[in-house]
């Protein structure tokens, strides 16, 4: 069992310490020798046998094994025919009897109390017969590499350096037509550790390789483990592209290959949209560099798309590139579980998740009038049904944000709810919602959705939850109309009134807490609009850039605009600073920071521009960028615009385009944002659990690339002198 060290960190039993340090030492030592072919240091020290004749003439052949490189030579024994590292050994650990004491214990104490579960890692290994290839530098095949590094690198190395604790379980899905439980909720350690030894020894790849039966096993593992503070991790190894499509045709089922790897897609990005940030997917391709790895691509793609982390390697057929991709794995687990203990606050109390169906892929609610009594999948309230908006007036003026107002329908005397939910957050389920009139039974108004805590026994925590949410959400709206006039501002002042420049505005949508009764007690849900269109997560709160990491969409590595535009863009922004700040406050009450000081001393009225002399020559005079870019540079903008006191992220939603007699290109839609706030004066969580101070403005400098928007409003040159970077100022 494991003990805590000294600053709170599990450390392994002692009693595992001398055998797991023992095998690091040498895995080293075979390691350090993969690179060394040394023919004649071999013939003269190394260990001589006969080794098989030559198949085509008979030719005698000798065998050579020196400093773990096997070499066979021809009968003169000065020819090398060929080489290879002889595999690496893999030696079970001899358990004594309090090991297996000590294993039995943690396993039962997890089983009687899974709160206590700190991580739940799902592997699925791909045992079809491919995995028999002989091309790996350091292993028999390919199977006996994974299953020997998944003992020495996921198993041995984390549980040696205290990255795992017998509070962390395994479970393994063996993936070959079918696919099976091999392990299940194993903690780590050297039982652990064993079962991969055996299978190592006595894998046996037959078949092909489906992965949807995997993947329903997966799914279930992971869905089995219900409190939201045990990080969860799929990691998929396969060798290959699936063949669920030739077994479904085999059997009879008509199918497409692209029907099948869209089903496949499919599945792992609603494993990231029902666990959100607490679910880290690692995909990994093991085989020559001829073999096609896009699904498991589109799999890790998809998990990131979706608010999961979400990654994709393809290692050298080594020990070594297997290792460096299996600790990868562990590192995003363990960011994972260490995201989740911030968030919680360091609160130790498991909270359970809330176990609710999700509306099926494409299913459509409420499309036509529909009697809400008959059910059809919602439930009705009709008692005590109130709505409320968030206010920052009513906030400072009688220390309570929140107003009372009416329905959004005149007709509206009720709300019904869907019974199963649109989606999950890392911290909110979403359901439709629409007000209803129960006097005729139908649905009136626009399509809604509710949002409430995932998490079981959370109502005394749900008015700070849409307290949170509510202020985040506008003060993020603030600082996109300050946004949105500076851009305008900044086309005026350089092209004039030509009209040619149709930009796209950035909005957060408008959110109100409706209440009702429910069996006599009651309860809250945070209500906004139902986006309609292509949900994307254009940015994360963990540097997450859609389109790539440091690569966002729109960001030009060629800067288009760096001539004219940002020329004319410098010598304009200290007055445009000026401009800004005496308009800011259309009529709204700025947000309470309760105490912390500005720091205003970078605003020294060149502000975001670079000075008027430092003026760039050349380059085009227009300005054309992608959509997106209006995106990412909202998010630095907001970070300059707020004197490096915050930054807004996690910007998601739907892109909407505009009619053509309006003076925009179209509006990003966004809800759910998230504010890092670089507090002073020590206070965490400004805005919630989900803001992570400088940690989370470090992450969004860590992989953003300024784009033509960035550039237009100085951004970029602002960023070249240092103020922003690798770390946050200050």
């Amino acid at each position: 069992m494991a003990e805590p060290g000294p600053s709170g960190t599990a450390i392994p039993a002692t009693s595992e310490v001398p055998f797991f340090s023992s095998l690091h030492g040498e895995r080293r030592r075979a390691e350090r020798q993969i690179d060394r072919r040394d023919l004649q240091a071999a013939v003269r020290y190394g260990k001589k046998q006969l080794a098989k004749r030559d198949p085509e003439t008979g030719a005698i052949r000798w065998k050579y094994t020196y400093a773990d490189i096997i070499y066979i030579t021809d009968e003169t024994s000065t020819q090398e025919i060929t080489s290879w590292v002889a595999p690496i050994g893999i030696p079970h650990a001899k358990l004594t009897l309090k090991q297996i004491g000590e294993h039995e214990a943690a396993k039962q104490r997890l089983k009687d109390d899974p709160s206590l579960c700190t991580s739940h890692s799902v592997i699925v290994v791909d045992q079809s017969g491919s995995m028999r290839e002989t091309d790996v530098a350091d292993f028999y095949n390919r199977s006996q590499a994974v299953f020997g590094m998944l003992a020495t690198d996921f198993v041995a190395k984390p549980r040696l350096s205290g990255d795992a604790t017998d509070t962390d379980v395994v479970s393994l899905v063996v993936m070959r037509g079918s696919a099976y439980v091999a392990v299940e909720r194993e903690p780590m350690g050297l039982m652990l550790y064993n079962k991969f030894v055996s299978l190592h020894d006595t894998g046996a790849p037959q078949f092909h390789g489906n992965f949807l039966p995997a993947l329903d096993i997966a799914e279930e593992l992971l869905k089995s483990q219900t409190h939201g503070e045990c990080a969860l991790s799929l990691l998929f190894l396969s060798d290959g592209r699936p063949s669920d499509y030739s077994y479904a045709n085999h059997v009879g089922i008509t199918t497409s290959y692209p029907e099948v790897i869209e089903t496949i897609v499919g599945r792992v990005r609603n494993l990231a949209e029902v666990f959100g940030e607490q679910l880290s997917v690692v995909t990994l391709g093991f085989a020559g560099p001829e073999q096609d790895f896009t699904v498991l691509e589109s799999m890790a793609e998809a998990a990131r798309d979706a608010g999961a982390q979400g990654k994709f390697h393809r290692p050298e057929l080594s020990s070594r590139g297997l290792g460096t991709a299996i600790a990868d794995s562990i590192s995003s687990l363990t960011a994972t579980r260490l995201r989740i203990t911030t968030l919680a606050g360091g609160n130790i109390q498991r909270r359970e998740l809330r176990q609710v169906e999700r509306e099926a892929p494409g299913a459509h609610w409420g499309r036509a009038p529909t009697t809400a009594q008959t059910g059809d999948g919602w439930v009705v309230y009709w008692s005590g049904v109130e709505c409320y908006e968030f206010s920052l007036y009513a906030l400072k003026n009688s220390g309570s944000p929140w107003v009372s107002v009416d329905l959004f329908s005149e007709e509206a005397n009720g709300i019904a709810i869907r019974s199963k939910s649109l989606g999950q957050g890392a911290e909110r389920l979403v359901f439709g919602l629409q007000e209803v009139d129960l006097r005729s039974g139908q649905h009136v108004g626009p399509k809604m959705v509710a949002k409430e805590s995932k998490h079981i026994g959370d109502e005394n925590n749900k008015i700070q939850f849409h307290h949170s949410f509510a202020w985040t959400q506008l003060e993020a709206q603030r600082i996109a109309k300050q946004f949105n006039r500076r851009v305008r501002f900044m086309l005026h002042v350089i092209f004039g009134d030509d009209g040619k420049h149709r930009v796209w505005d950035i909005s957060f949508l408008p959110c109100s807490v409706y209440t009702f009764l429910e069996g006599g007690v009651k309860r809250s849900v945070l209500v906004e609009k139902l986006l309609v269109g292509r949900y994307t997560k254009f940015n994360g709160n963990n540097g997450y850039v859609h389109g790539g990491k440091g690569d966002p969409a729109g960001a030009s590595a060629a800067e288009p605009a760096a001539g004219f535009v940002l020329a004319r863009a410098n010598e304009m922004m200290g007055a445009i600073d000026e401009e800004e700040e005496d308009s800011d406050g259309d009529g709204e009450v700025p947000v309470i920071r309760g105490g912390d000081d500005d720091d205003d001393e970078d605003d020294d009225g060149t502000s975001v521009g670079a000075l008027a002399g430092e003026k760039a020559e050349g380059g085009p005079t227009t300005f054309d960028p992608e959509p997106e870019s209006y995106v990412q540079a909202f998010s630095h903008f907001s970070y300059r615009k707020s004197h490096r006191k915050m930054l807004v992220c996690d910007l998601q939603g739907v892109q909407s385009t505009s009619s053509t007699h309006e003076d925009r290109a179209g509006v990003f839609e966004l809800t759910d944002p998230v504010i890092h706030y670089r507090s002073t004066s020590g206070r965490r969580q400004v805005y919630g659990r989900t803001d992570l101070g400088k940690r989370g403005i470090r992450k969004f400098f860590g992989t953003h690339q300024c784009n033509d928007v960035c550039r237009l409003l100085g951004l970029a040159s602002w960023e070249s002198k240092g103020h922003v970077g690798g770390d946050v100022p200050g």
